[in-house]
């Protein structure tokens, strides 16, 4: 804006409001800059891409493996969820209750391959639309049939373990440098453009097969399938087209070569990092060891 542009403003106010007129201008021009310094925060340089890498398949577990999947601590405590479980056990018994435990396996809790889709058209011939369920068990808050079944102790007693455990140690978690490449990466690889492109070919797909599609993931005749753990011929009928389709189209491909384009260069420039964090969280788990193995 020109000097003059500047006071030609200045002097369109009557004299006596001109202090709040340059005050207003002020908080205009500031809030001008703020916008400018926030947009060029936002689009800092593009991200270093390993054309050459791609995203591992295991269609054996249903699962994609990443770059940075060595990395993320998720369902991979060893001995910290065993520990609390068995405390939560220990004070269930005390009142005369079973308490049924939780066990998780690795990974549990993480979407491990369908982050696009139903892909793995072996796997949906055996199981249909949802994934074995082999890894978490139980209800963590119904306690079994017990000596005084009308007294809820279920909030006393998972206090209570959670009090115990920050006696024994330091509660493993996460990497924030794994929560920040990650970040990093999902933003660059999110090329809208391209996703909406194979979203709409596999709705195309799925509808010359017979499905109506009714979303970029799903179709409206899914819904109409009763939840079981034994798949119905329908079910696998519809996953099959849809894990078909996604094959046919490369969504889950392309986009998940995508992601691991840009993770492996972030990943070897943030290794030290991320090892010394994963070092750090099974440390702490470790802590939990004896508590383990003195009360299971």
């Amino acid at each position: 804006m020109s000097n003059h542009r500047l006071s030609s403003i200045g002097s369109a106010a009557p004299t006596r409001n001109t202090g709040g007129a340059r005050r207003n201008f002020a908080r205009a021009a500031a809030a001008i800059l703020l916008g400018l310094t926030l947009s060029s925060c936002s689009f800092g340089p593009p991200l270093e891409k390993d054309e050459s890498a791609r995203a591992i398949f295991d269609a054996e577990n249903d699962q994609v493996i990443l770059p940075l999947d060595v990395y993320d601590t998720t369902g991979k405590d060893e001995y910290y969820t065993k520990a609390l479980e068995l405390a939560r056990k220990k004070c269930f018994a005390e009142h005369g209750q079973h308490y049924k435990m939780f066990v998780r396996t690795e990974g549990s809790g993480r979407n491990l391959g369908r982050t696009y889709g139903i892909w793995n058209v072996e796997y949906a011939q055996k199981y249909g639309l949802h994934k074995s369920e082999d890894s978490n068990t139980l209800d963590l808050s119904s306690p079994a049939p017990s000596s005084d079944p009308g007294k809820d102790v279920s909030t006393e007693c998972y206090q209570r373990a959670s009090e115990e455990m920050k006696q024994i140690g330091e509660i493993p978690f996460g990497s924030d440098t794994y929560r920040r490449v990650e970040n990093d990466v999902r933003n660059a690889a999110g090329d809208r453009q391209l996703k909406k492109s194979l979203d709409d070919e596999w709705k195309r797909c799925v509808k010359d097969k017979g499905l109506t599609p009714d979303s970029e993931m799903t179709v409206k005749e899914e819904k109409n399938i009763p939840q079981s753990n034994t798949p119905s011929e329908e079910e696998i009928r519809i996953a099959v087209i849809q894990a078909q389709c996604n094959q046919d189209v490369g969504r889950s491909q392309k986009l998940y070569d995508l992601e691991a384009q840009y993770q492996k260069p972030l990943v070897a420039k943030n290794q030290a990092a991320l090892e010394n964090e994963l070092k750090e969280f099974k440390r702490r788990d470790e802590q939990f060891k004896q508590y383990v193995l003195d009360n299971q």
